[in-house]
């Protein structure tokens, strides 16, 4: 399937209660990869983090407040599939928000220029009120159909 960029973000602006049928945006994204952020105690150390061989996929009713996000890996193992609430943003932008491994997940789709950003918030090991994240960003192919 052709992903038609004018197509995708029409769609995603559709939000008014005269839509004659649902429309649902699906995002596959790849090659996420970024910084992760732990505070040690003394000061906060970055090191470069990503996902590899792994895959963050989306389905979203437009104008819903909830979508599902699926993170699989190429390694063999069962895919983690989590319930997040959706949020539209203004210039073709679409957030999820889920609790996955006992961190908040904050996912945002650049729909025009295809992109993902994601931030996770957590506590660092068992030093759980220490600052704790990862800053990452994907590629991605996003339909809406």
């Amino acid at each position: 399937m052709r992903v038609l960029r004018p197509l995708a973000l029409s769609a995603v602006f559709v939000l008014s209660g005269a839509v004659a049928e649902a429309k649902v945006l699906s995002a596959s994204c790849s090659n996420i990869h970024g910084l992760r952020m732990d505070d040690t105690g003394s000061k906060v150390e970055t090191d470069k983090d990503g996902l590899t061989n792994t895959t963050w996929a989306y389905s979203w009713e437009v104008g819903s407040n909830e979508a599902t996000l699926i993170l699989q890996s190429t390694r063999g193992t069962s895919p983690v599939t989590e319930r997040a609430f959706a949020h539209m943003l203004p210039g073709g932008k679409v957030s999820f928000i889920s609790m996955l491994s006992g961190a908040t997940w904050v996912h945002t789709l650049y729909t025009t220029n295809r992109k993902l950003l994601v931030t996770q918030h957590t506590g660092a090991g068992s030093n759980t009120d220490r600052l704790s994240g990862k800053m990452m960003i994907g590629d991605c192919q996003i339909h809406v159909s």
